[in-house]
């Protein structure tokens, strides 16, 4: 089995959600009484901080959070379209331009979210890749590069070639470093080799980088990558990035001191840019005793991380070291500090069973940070919300009204155990926001979610 199906069947973080889902090959939260949870072995623990360190990116660099304000944005704009139950008639009514945007940010979500799917033949191995020329594909407002079309020869053990083509955008940068960093984490701490890994997208960003700077460590390009998400537009810092560092002399980690000087100069310099895009995600939401408590939280962390990027600048590393020192015994106390710290995701549990059976997944909350139940509530409206407006939106920049969104599961159905997903199991299944029909004092999460989005709410323009 290649890493991807590996690692995706293991453990696989949703940004929009900022959700971490362990498969039934991994077990951490059993049901049982008797069962010990959490981790088992270092490759376990190496697959979560993989996905944790996606959700780290979301919320301290410059690309995840602006990808977050985008998504907020929107959000904010589909407000405009609803009735009295957050249903949208797929129309905005209002004077105010930036709120026909919808396009615009649409195509910022995608830009920073979409993985290029490529097909390369079955057992083809970094060493068997040979590049044969590259074009940037520009689009958006400020002209940026949003990917790189990659044409390249690929060998096979016999002496075989074939033409191929392989794309590096903004997710393969950030799948190329976590893999980097989980590597690194299980060299260091327990002294083994990772898995095999496919190269789309694990590779693509080394593959890229040895082509165009040559003579960059695999540690250059690890920080060229994380360096390169200090920027809406990864891509386009990427290149300028691994040029400027090709001519800088190796010795006496001059390269690192580019790096680390370069992080906290684009932090600096566009500091009043996401501080006023933070300040707006805060009064957005500040009406919201539900919600709101959740983007707060979001908020908050992000503050607080680009804070210590002006001091260290790729404190992935340091987690990395620290977790070293502390050894075996001291592994927990040092990862709930980091959490609290730098912030964490909620998790779920997957269990064997049918999907339809009810409460056979466990949403959950890390000890460290679940000690507040209105909180972990709010979380979950947070991303019954997100998901009820993403079911709404075109490729386009249209809006659907709510009698032609997208059907599909509630995010909670394998999990939920209220009367509702019992007693409506269709609606939940197919059209989870039906459950507005229902008693509004007595909403589930995806109902409150909805609820959210209604007229009666304070609207932020």
């Amino acid at each position: 089995m290649k890493y991807e199906d590996l690692n995706s069947a293991i453990a696989r973080y949703m940004p929009d959600r900022q959700l971490i889902t362990f498969s039934t090959g991994m077990i951490i939260v059993p049901k049982e009484e008797n069962v010990e949870g959490g981790f088992s072995c270092a490759k376990d623990i190496s697959y979560f901080f993989h996905e944790w360190i996606h959700y780290i990116h979301n919320i301290s660099t410059l690309h995840g959070i602006g990808a977050f304000v985008a998504l907020a944005e929107l959000w904010s704009a589909f407000r405009y379209t609803t009735d009295s139950l957050g249903r949208s008639t797929g129309k905005i009514e209002h004077e105010k331009p930036e709120l026909f945007r919808i396009r615009d940010l649409i195509e910022i979500q995608k830009a920073a979210r979409k993985s290029m799917a490529v097909r390369l033949p079955r057992d083809t191995v970094p060493e068997s890749i040979t590049i044969k020329s590259f074009v940037s594909e520009a689009a958006g407002e400020d002209g940026g590069i949003t990917h790189l079309s990659i044409s390249v020869f690929i060998s096979n053990k016999h002496g075989d070639q074939t033409i191929g083509t392989i794309v590096l955008g903004p997710e393969e940068i950030i799948e190329s470093v976590a893999y980097q960093l989980e590597k690194r984490f299980l060299e260091r701490l327990a002294k083994e080799k990772s898995k095999e890994t496919s190269i789309v997208p694990y590779h693509v960003l080394t593959i890229f980088s040895r082509y165009f700077a040559p003579s960059l460590s695999d540690d250059d390009i690890l920080m060229c990558g994380l360096a390169s998400l200090q920027s809406t537009s990864p891509v386009s810092d990427l290149m300028q990035i691994l040029k400027e560092c090709e001519a800088i002399d190796p010795i006496a980690d001059k390269r690192m001191k580019y790096l680390s000087d370069r992080v906290i100069e684009q932090i600096l310099t566009h500091e009043p840019e996401y501080l006023a895009w933070l300040d707006r995600l805060d009064s957005m939401f500040s009406y919201s005793k539900s919600m709101g408590l959740a983007v707060n939280e979001t908020v908050s962390y992000m503050r607080r991380n680009l804070e210590i990027r002006k001091v260290s600048p790729f404190f992935e590393l340091d987690f990395i070291e620290n977790m070293y020192s502390a050894g075996a015994d001291g592994f927990k106390a040092l990862m709930d500090e980091l959490m609290t710290r730098h912030g964490m995701c909620a998790g779920k549990q997957e269990h064997p069973g049918f999907e339809d059976e009810v409460g056979r997944d466990v949403l959950f909350d890390f000890a460290v940070v679940g000690k507040n139940p209105d909180l972990n509530i709010a979380r979950r409206i947070m991303q019954a919300s997100f998901d009820y407006v993403s079911r709404h939106l075109t490729p386009d920049g249209s809006i659907l009204p709510t009698t032609e969104a997208r059907k599909g599961h509630c995010p909670f159905y394998t999990s939920c155990i209220v009367s509702t997903r019992i007693d409506k199991e269709s609606d939940c299944r197919t059209q989870p926001w039906r459950s507005l029909n229902s008693d509004t004092d007595k909403l589930c999460w995806y109902g409150e979610g909805v609820f959210n989005l209604s007229p009666g709410k304070p609207k932020t323009t």
